[in-house]
């Protein structure tokens, strides 16, 4: 058991502290942390409610990240989609959506690295 005499390393509190975000994800969009990695999904069959409920939930993330000091590693911020339609030439055209950053747009990674790297 910790108690406040003690000194905790620093990656520790953070995971503890970083921890906490995911009280104020949506419940129905799914989530997993690794040390200061955050992705999130969500399945739909309908584009638009995905990009809806997405959006939202990236919201709630600057939210959390402003109050309590974080900042979002923009260029490490992607999405990708998987479908069973698999690759196609006009697969950013058709899968892709318009998710924010501020002002900024999350680029489509059709190949994107999964937390940790």
């Amino acid at each position: 058991m910790w108690s406040p005499s003690e000194k905790l390393p620093f990656p520790t509190i953070f995971i503890l502290f970083f921890s906490e975000i995911a009280n104020i994800i949506p419940p129905d969009v799914k989530i997993v942390l690794f040390a200061d990695d955050l992705c999130i999904w969500v399945s739909r069959t309908s584009k638009r409610e995905i990009q809806i409920i997405l959006q939202k939930a990236v919201n709630r993330i600057i939210e959390y990240c402003k109050k309590c000091g974080f900042k979002i590693n923009e260029k490490k911020t992607c999405y990708t989609t998987f479908t069973k339609a698999g690759l196609r030439k006009n697969y950013e055209k058709r899968y892709g959506m318009k998710i924010k950053i501020g002002n900024s747009h999350i680029p489509l990674d059709l190949n994107p690295t999964f937390l940790g790297n």
